[in-house]
């Protein structure tokens, strides 16, 4: 993939960190900030998808029948007993 040089503004301390943690993991200050946006953004996309499901929710609830009829496949046959 091509990579496109950029450049930003960043805080002397936070620079700090991030040449740091760049070099415990003995990797380049590029190399983290990618990574670590990588992640970011995933974990961005992942909260956008859970709110977007937790609307449809609000809007359409789950109705009764559709859970009844998935508890005879969730029954394994005997009870759980924490003391056994």
């Amino acid at each position: 993939m091509a990579k496109k040089s950029i450049r930003i503004t960043i805080d002397e301390p936070l620079l700090a960190q991030l040449d740091e943690t760049a070099r415990l993991l003995n990797i380049t200050r590029s190399a983290l900030v990618q990574e670590v946006l990588k992640k970011s953004l995933a974990q961005f996309r992942r909260s956008q998808l859970a709110e977007v499901d937790a609307a449809g929710y609000l809007r359409m609830p789950v109705q009764p029948f559709e859970i009844a009829e998935w508890e005879t496949e969730q029954a394994w046959g005997e009870e759980w007993n924490a003391e056994k």
